[in-house]
């Protein structure tokens, strides 16, 4: 019975042997496939259009700068380029500040139509932004943004269905405990935490914020998470505590967000 079975666990791993080979030969052929078109690419850059037409897959006879000056000086080039540069910067923004702000209401709150709002913007991960290609020329039409920066920056940041799924999981995976905590001690969904508290008390007994992480033995990234006020683990919390004989009061706090300070 142990022969038979260590026979079949041989076969077994021979078989899984000869099907990683065929993948990887499949991966490396699809590789230098790849590799090969995009050099291609690059040399025929180089061509004359009667040489791109009469050579296309071989080296070319002259080397020629006219179609990187055609493209560079004749077609705009850094025109289109600055115009794309302005257009994902103004869209980036206002994706960011929609889905943001919509996602952590929907995580963070419970209401009626909670649910219908989720599988409504998950749908929306199904359709693609071409299938509205009409209805969206009629809209801008009639709002007079055809032809601008500002109208297709509003189509990009409406697409917003996978940045709202990728905010929500984040929001989601704030700890509990901690934000019925703040709560209890009047923190609005306005405030920020800090951990000004912390940093006053290493200065009062001659220490530098740096002298923490060997003082409650932590990490560099969590050095740096609590230098940018965001969340950590309780149990860090109460590292901190241990090492420093105080109350988690004594070292966080939450503040009260104003945009003028």
């Amino acid at each position: 019975m142990r022969q038979q079975h260590s026979i079949h666990e041989l076969n077994d791993t021979r078989g899984s042997r000869i099907i990683k080979w065929i993948i990887s030969g499949v991966l490396i052929l699809y590789s230098l496939i790849a590799i090969y078109l995009i050099g291609l690419s690059f040399l025929n850059a180089f061509k004359t259009r009667q040489d791109l037409i009469n050579n296309t897959m071989g080296w070319p006879v002259r080397f020629v700068l006219d179609n990187f000056k055609t493209v560079l000086v004749q077609d705009n080039f850094m025109r289109n380029l600055i115009n794309s540069l302005i257009l994902v910067g103004l869209s980036l923004v206002l994706l960011i500040l929609v889905s943001s702000s919509l996602s952590y209401g929907i995580a963070m709150f419970d209401f009626k139509g909670k649910g219908f709002l989720q599988t409504y913007f998950l749908i929306g991960l199904m359709f693609p932004i071409q299938l509205g290609i009409l209805p969206l020329f009629v809209i801008m039409t009639r709002l007079h943004l055809n032809n601008s920066l500002l109208g297709l920056s509003l189509i990009y940041a409406a697409n917003l269905s996978f940045s709202f799924t990728v905010f929500s999981r984040f929001f989601r995976s704030f700890p509990t405990p901690l934000l019925e905590a703040a709560r209890i001690d009047g923190a609005s969904e306005l405030d920020i935490f800090s951990y000004f508290r912390l940093w006053h008390l290493l200065e009062r007994r001659g220490y530098s914020r740096k002298d923490i992480t060997w003082l409650a033995g932590i990490s560099d990234s969590t050095y740096r998470k609590l230098l940018n006020s965001d969340s950590v683990r309780m149990d860090v919390l109460e590292r901190i505590c241990k090492a420093l004989n105080v109350d988690v009061g004594d070292i966080c706090s939450f503040r009260h967000y104003n945009p003028n300070v």
